[in-house]
C-alpha cells in the first residue's frame, strides 16, 4: 500500500504533523524506533511537559539564522497551541510565563496526542529502525526491519542528537545528508558546563541566584541572571544553560573562557560589603559574616581564594 506521507519520527513535531496530515484525510504512517512514542515529551519540564512560554520573541533563539523560527510561532503561536490541545480535550495552565498541562503530568501530553492519532487511523510502527530513505520519480521509498514503504510526501522528524536514550540518536542527518540537504556543525546546547577547580566538590548541590558572565579571550560574550546550581563537575541551572551556547561555540574556536559568577548581585560592589563589615559587624569573623549573605558552603571556599 502507499501512504499519502511517511514520518519518521514520533516525537513532538512528528506526532503534531501526523495529526495535521490525517486531519485533512490524508493517510498516514508514523515510524518511531524507540519503544514507545514521545519519549522526549515524557522527560521536559522534569516530567511536567513545558508546552511553551509567554515570551517567544525572535532573539530567544540562536544559531546562523535565529529569524527562521519566527515566521513559524506566527503561524502557529502560543493561543494556536493551547487551542489545539483544548480541541483535543486537554487544558492548559499557566506557571510564571511557562505554560504546562492543566495536569503537571508529561504523560498527559503523550496520551492526549496518541488518543488522537488512533482516532485518525494513523498507522503507527514502533521499534522501527530507518536505515534507508531514496526517492524515485515521484514516490519515496523506506527502508527497515526488512520492509519497505512507499509514499507521496516523506517528513523527517528525527529530532537532533541530544538524547539516544530517549530516540535522538543523529540518525535523522543521514537520511537528510541522503537527500543533500546541508547539514551544520552539532554542539551541545542547553547545558550544563564542566570547570576545573579543587572546590567544586565542596558546593555540589548548592544554589546560588546570581550574574552571569561569560568571557572568550577576556572579551564579553554574553551574560545571564538567574538561579545556578553548583554541581560536581562544574555549574548548571538555567542561566547556565542560556549561555552553554556561547561558552561551547567559542570552546570550538580553540578561545580561552572562563566565566565569572557575581554570588552576591544584590551587593552593589565590594567595597559596600565591605563597609556593612566594618561598621556593623566587626565581631564576627569573615566567615560568619559572609552566612549572612551565601550558602554556608561557599563560604570557606571563599575566604581560602
Amino acid at each position: 500500500m502507499k501512504y499519502d506521507v511517511i514520518i519518521v519520527g514520533a516525537g513532538a513535531s512528528g506526532m503534531m504533523a501526523a495529526i495535521t496530515a490525517a486531519s485533512h484525510h490524508k493517510k498516514v504512517l508514523l515510524l518511531e524506533r524507540m519503544d514507545k512514542l514521545g519519549k522526549k515529551i515524557l522527560a521536559t519540564g522534569n516530567g511536567r511537559c513545558n508546552l511553551s512560554n509567554a515570551y517567544m520573541d525572535e532573539n530567544c533563539y540562536r544559531g546562523q539564522r535565529p529569524s527562521f523560527a519566527y515566521p513559524m510561532i506566527e503561524e502557529f503561536g502560543l493561543e494556536d497551541l493551547i487551542q489545539f490541545f483544548e480541541s483535543l480535550g486537554m487544558l492548559v495552565t499557566e506557571q510564571n510565563g511557562y505554560y504546562y498541562p492543566a495536569s503537571l503530568q508529561a504523560a498527559t501530553v503523550v496520551d492526549t496526542l496518541t488518543q488522537k492519532l488512533k482516532h485518525l487511523h494513523v498507522d503507527i510502527l514502533t521499534e522501527f529502525e530507518v536505515t534507508k530513505a531514496e526517492k524515485r520519480k515521484s514516490t519515496f521509498y523506506v527502508y527497515g526491519n526488512d520492509k519497505c514503504f512507499q509514499s507521496s510526501n516523506l517528513i523527517l522528524a528525527t529530532g537532533g542528537c541530544a538524547q539516544p536514550n530517549l530516540g535522538s540518536n543523529g540518525s535523522g542527518y543521514k537520511l537528510a545528508k541522503d537527500f543533500h540537504h546541508k547539514i551544520t556543525d552539532t554542539f551541545p546546547s542547553l547545558v550544563g558546563l564542566e570547570a576545573e577547580g579543587k572546590y567544586l566538590k565542596d558546593t555540589s548541590g548548592v544554589r546560588n541566584v546570581s550574574n552571569v558572565s561569560v568571557y572568550a579571550n577576556n572579551e564579553l560574550i554574553a551574560k545571564e541572571h538567574g538561579e545556578v546550581q553548583f554541581t560536581k563537575y562544574g555549574v548548571s541551572g538555567i542561566p547556565i544553560f542560556q549561555i552553554s551556547h556561547f561558552a561551547i561555540e567559542a570552546l570550538r574556536r580553540k578561545k580561552k573562557v572562563k566565566i565569572y559568577l557575581n554570588l552576591m548581585p544584590q551587593m552593589v560592589t565590594l567595597e559596600e560589603t565591605t563597609e556593612v563589615f566594618l561598621k556593623s559587624c566587626n565581631y564576627k569573623t569573615v566567615e560568619e559574616f559572609f552566612q549572612g549573605f551565601l550558602f554556608k558552603k561557599h563560604n570557606k571556599n571563599l575566604i581560602i581564594r
